[in-house]
């Protein structure tokens, strides 16, 4: 309601269950934040200090890789930089206001 009105253009929710819990119905878009394995499990073994059990536990309980990309229109690369991570998210939101101001022309 709130994009309707122009209030507001972009709302970003994460959560880890998006898909299984069929947010695909009340969303414009399903964006997936890839990160390569080795970089998840290093970053889980830094930050959260969970052993190789503990992680090859997490990764079985979840969805394929294909399974993200099957749902998600959008895939931003996490294995870098934070920067790039950046860029790849400003350029799609780029993406996305040019659009936007081409239909509000258009119409």
């Amino acid at each position: 309601e709130e994009k309707k009105r122009g209030e507001l253009s972009f709302l970003f929710l994460e959560a880890a269950l998006l898909i299984e819990d069929g947010y695909e119905r009340i969303v414009d878009e399903m964006w997936y934040i890839h990160t390569d394995e080795a970089v998840r499990r290093k970053r889980l073994k830094a930050s959260r200090g969970y052993t190789d059990a503990k992680i090859d536990a997490i990764m079985q309980e979840q969805l394929s890789e294909d399974a993200f990309y099957r749902h998600c229109s959008v895939v931003i690369d996490n294995s870098k930089t934070l920067e790039h991570v950046y860029r790849q998210i400003d350029e799609k939101l780029g993406e996305d206001l040019c659009q936007r101001r081409r239909n509000i022309r258009d119409n």
